[in-house]
């Protein structure tokens, strides 16, 4: 399987760790069956990195894209906001990527974590660091215990059967199934196979049925 990493310096394997830490040094190691094509080019924004897409994805006729999009977008540094990419762009990007993909080949996306703490290099750059701020405002505290649930009640009428139900059960009698008894009988179990006459007083309406 030929398998090709496409990004910026994340994809690169080269953003503040060491040579032998490089996560594509260990995919080559853990699978030395499969052929790995770095790709990845640091500093690149998606648009940057789209205009090599034919060269190092298409002409390689990959199985397998580890894709890592959008690292650079958004580069605040003064001077550079040419490079800049906004949403609309990046969805025009990807969409190319998508189409322009060999038929039957797979795709892994990896995200780019956001700005939230001093070991990103642009980091200092957020202004006043209210970017900071809001993700540690609207940050989720998953270890949280989640909201009990009351427990609800047995409902008045079915507390009222069930203690019937265990008076007759004290006096003997047992309960059965209603899907093996129903609750209601037939006119033919009722009347019929009892020989009960057809002009019996019982079998008007209005009398008390058989249950």
């Amino acid at each position: 399987m030929k398998i090709v990493i496409f990004g910026d310096s994340i994809a690169e394997g080269r953003t503040q760790i060491e040579p032998h830490e490089s996560y594509f040094l260990q995919l080559q190691q853990e699978f030395p069956q499969h052929s790995f094509i770095n790709a990845g080019v640091g500093g690149n924004s998606t648009r940057e990195m789209m205009m090599r897409y034919e060269h190092d994805v298409i002409a390689q006729q990959p199985n397998l894209v580890i894709f890592e999009p959008g690292g650079n977008n958004h580069d605040p540094r003064k001077g550079h906001e040419h490079r800049q990419v906004n949403d609309a762009e990046f969805v025009q990007l990807l969409e190319k990527f998508r189409s322009g993909l060999p038929e039957n080949c797979r795709v892994v996306i990896v995200t780019f974590p956001p700005i939230i703490n001093e070991q990103h290099q642009f980091y200092p750059l957020v202004p006043g660091g209210k970017l900071n701020e809001k993700l540690q405002k609207d940050r989720i505290d998953i270890t949280l215990t989640g909201k009990s649930i009351p427990m609800g009640k047995i409902h008045p009428l079915t507390q009222t059967t069930n203690e019937i139900v265990t008076i007759f059960q004290n006096l003997g009698f047992s309960v059965v199934d209603p899907k093996l008894s129903p609750e209601v009988e037939t006119e033919y179990y009722n009347f019929d196979m009892l020989n009960v006459p057809k002009d019996h007083p019982a079998r008007d309406v209005q009398d008390t049925f058989y249950a």
